[in-house]
């Protein structure tokens, strides 16, 4: 799991700050053909003997290995690098790490709200459809293949369009506030095809990622690219284990036809809670910034 981490400070390591954005967003679409590619492909293998799509997934794992090994350049300078060291090495010394900086400080608070969404949205996808509108495992399976096309065309299309014109800040607020209404949708989803039709306009809070992770980035010097992202990585681990409790035990106590009060869509509910604080949040911390900044621009009295 620590490969991402790495990967992501690779990006950092080698595009300038002004690019980082649009290359993140080419990672997430990446994510996105794999979301739909490696599906199919699994279940193929999967009818050929059930434990070929392991091997095969061993294998592809073994080419990066090798290209990794023997192909990539390093991404940092000498200079640039720092010790191992023990006392960062923990989950917890790497959460630590966070508050060294005020930028990525202000945003955990925001990543931590956009991270607990999105993993209740993967823990009640399958569950919550079947119940509702009956879905199949063929109908979770085409849906998600719809995310993984919707994902790569936005990540790595849209966001080179968007990014330059409005800036990471913009594109962030605006892409939790388009999740929180995407969220809202799904949840008062009445049938299956709205669903579908949600997941294209969704698709455009994935510009949050790309945003988030330049403005991070952005913030810390060369040798801090890899801590920050394994920092991010402990915090994104942290609410996997929370968020799956909260989005079932939600469907469960409000899902079902005999509850009182019965609120099927209650688990997206609470995920477009999540989003609307992070990006008041993500609003509060841009304002308190900009007039940090422009206060340090004013002439100093003599």
């Amino acid at each position: 799991g620590a490969s991402f981490s790495a990967a992501t400070a690779y990006i950092a390591d080698t595009t300038p700050p002004e690019k980082r954005a649009q290359s993140f967003g080419l990672v997430g679409a990446a994510f996105g053909l794999g979301f739909v590619v490696g599906p199919v492909l699994g279940g193929a293998l999967g009818s050929v003997n059930l434990r070929l799509p392991y091997l095969v997934a061993a294998g592809l794992n073994f080419l990066n290995f090798l290209y990794g090994a023997f192909v990539l350049p390093e991404s940092l300078k000498p200079e640039a690098r720092r010790p191992f060291s023990f006392a960062r090495s923990n989950p917890l010394g790497a959460l630590r790490a966070l508050g060294r900086h005020s930028l990525v400080f202000g945003l955990t608070g925001t990543l931590t709200c956009t991270f607990m969404a999105q993993v209740i949205l993967q823990s009640v996808w399958a569950l919550s459809h079947h119940a509702r509108f009956g879905w199949s495992t063929a109908d979770v399976g085409m849906s998600l293949g719809l995310v993984g096309v919707a994902t790569a065309t936005v990540q790595g299309g849209l966001i080179r369009v968007v990014m330059p014109r409005l800036g990471e800040r913009r594109v962030l607020v605006t892409a939790l506030g388009v999740s929180a209404l995407g969220f809202l949708g799904f949840g008062f989803a009445t049938h299956s095809w709205m669903i579908y039709a949600i997941i294209l306009p969704f698709a455009l809070g994935g510009l949050a990622g790309p945003a988030t992770q330049a403005l991070i980035t952005g913030a810390v010097g060369p040798s801090e690219q890899g801590e920050l992202q394994g920092s991010l990585a402990s915090l994104s681990s942290l609410t996997a284990i929370v968020a799956p409790l909260i989005g079932t035990v939600l469907l469960a106590r409000f899902g079902p036809a005999t509850a009182r009060p019965h609120i099927p869509g209650a688990p997206f509910f609470f995920a477009a809670i999540l989003n609307f604080v992070g990006m008041l949040l993500a609003l509060r911390l841009f304002a308190r910034t900009s007039r940090a900044a422009a206060d340090a621009a004013l002439p100093r009295a003599t």
